[in-house]
């Protein structure tokens, strides 16, 4: 657990809405949060915007816990050199941070020579060199291939992926079972040499026998990961819709104003400022119907911006509300 947290400029909007008295608490609140302490008790408006502060602070929690296991699968490996060997000889290096006044100040000296080529094909260890596995499709992001084709993922970059083949990656998550149910980049990242090395892939597991809890992990997370496939499409759609409307100025400052009513309106409510609460209403009222005029304008519906499920009951979530899960992966899949 960490013993801090990062609060945010971008929420002094919200926070201004607060009288100093929420404001305290809603301080206290984050830091009991944080330190995993009971929660004070908190009006309306200040738990609105606590849960959106607190929303942050969790995928700030989580992105360090990913570096600091990163950090540890490094230093199981070995961790990065010394800084002493790297300065060979140990030269002592000039005030203006060049060894010699013949280097420019590009970090290149005058004179350079081309990098010799070895007498013959046995000076050069092939042997035990990893042969980078081909994948179809050359010349194109591949990165971005690998996050579209593996959406749970989300094409978060939490790690140094900059000696990652993503070629290899693809090739290797077709092969096994056990990374396509992953869900941590993170992992992947520290996991890159074996999954290069093959380790992963189905066919050499396959002599091993599996027992009924193994088979049914891989049965749950080949249904997470069709869920998590589908559900992304179809929120992809949704957004690209949307973007599609937030192009027109006045539809984008619609909008705007409709998503900060709410928090006036919370305000207000706190105050028992009824008169402000009646005209904030009839303001709401109003901006909705220029919003939906201008969806219809367009020949399209309020429904069209939304998610278009797959499955209704669940909302391609595989639960539904009741909790149980939903049949549609039994029928479709």
């Amino acid at each position: 657990m960490k013993d801090n947290f990062i609060l945010y400029t971008k929420y002094e909007e919200q926070i201004s809405l607060l009288s100093d008295a929420q404001a305290g608490v809603l301080l206290r609140a984050l830091m009991c949060y944080q330190s995993e302490k009971t929660l004070p008790q908190m009006d309306g408006m200040t738990n609105m915007i606590f849960t959106v502060i607190r929303q942050q602070i969790d995928f700030d929690n989580q992105k360090y816990d990913d570096i600091c296991e990163i950090r540890r699968n490094a230093g199981a490996q070995g961790g990065r050199p010394s800084k002493s060997l790297t300065n060979k000889g140990n030269k002592p290096k000039k005030p203006n941070g060049f060894e010699s006044e013949e280097e420019k100040p590009n970090g290149f000296e005058k004179k350079q020579t081309k990098a010799k080529k070895p007498e013959s094909e046995s000076d050069t260890d092939t042997d035990n060199i990893t042969p980078i596995i081909p994948y179809e499709g050359k010349g194109e992001d591949l990165r971005a291939k690998f996050f579209k084709t593996y959406p749970s993922f989300r094409g978060e970059k939490r790690c140094d992926d900059s000696s990652i083949d993503y070629g290899v990656l693809l090739a290797e998550f077709e092969k096994s079972r056990v990374l396509r149910g992953m869900y941590s980049f993170a992992k992947v990242c520290g996991m890159y040499e074996a999954i290069v090395r093959g380790d992963f892939r189905d066919k050499d597991m396959a002599d091993k026998p599996k027992d009924e809890r193994t088979e049914a992990a891989d049965a749950r997370a080949d249904r997470e990961r069709w869920y998590a496939d589908r559900k992304a499409k179809a929120e992809k759609k949704a957004e690209a819709v949307q973007n599609r409307f937030m192009q027109n100025e006045e539809f984008a400052k619609i909008e705007k104003r409709l998503k900060a009513l709410p928090f006036e309106q919370a305000k207000a409510e706190v105050n028992r400022d009824t008169k402000t609460l009646v005209k904030l209403e009839q303001e709401k009222n109003r901006l909705t119907l220029q919003r939906r005029g201008i969806i219809e304008l367009n020949g399209m519906s309020e429904e069209d911006l939304l998610p278009q499920w797959h499955c209704r009951k669940c909302k391609d979530t595989g639960y539904m509300s009741n909790g149980k899960m939903c049949d549609c992966y039994a029928k479709e899949k």
